[in-house]
């Protein structure tokens, strides 16, 4: 099971885990941040057949798919979460739209 998964569930994830899923989004994030087809209506990007998956070819080898990068939130609201486990997100910025960015 996908460590980010089994934190959803209730599984207590480890430190080294917890930093597993971290070092995993952060590299997607540098990834996909260097696409430039996230705006499709944005000046820089011309009309015609455009790709619609940026890969997952990350310089540290596959990051996570583009498609569950909205998993931090189903992790943060989800009532399954176990207190004893190490952090992996900050819920408090991920359930805050005003705070997002920080």
């Amino acid at each position: 099971m996908r460590p980010q998964v089994a934190g959803t569930a209730g599984l207590p994830l480890t430190s080294d885990e917890a930093q597993l899923v971290k070092d995993k989004y952060a590299g997607a994030v540098d990834l996909y941040e260097t696409w430039p087809y996230w705006d499709f209506w944005a000046p820089s990007v011309p009309d015609g057949n455009l790709p619609l998956n940026p890969g997952r070819d990350g310089a540290n080898g596959p990051v996570i798919a583009w498609d569950e990068l909205l998993f931090p939130m189903e992790y943060c609201w989800s009532p399954f979460r176990n207190d004893t486990s190490a952090p992996v997100f900050d819920c408090d910025v991920i359930l805050d739209p005003e705070r997002w960015g920080e």
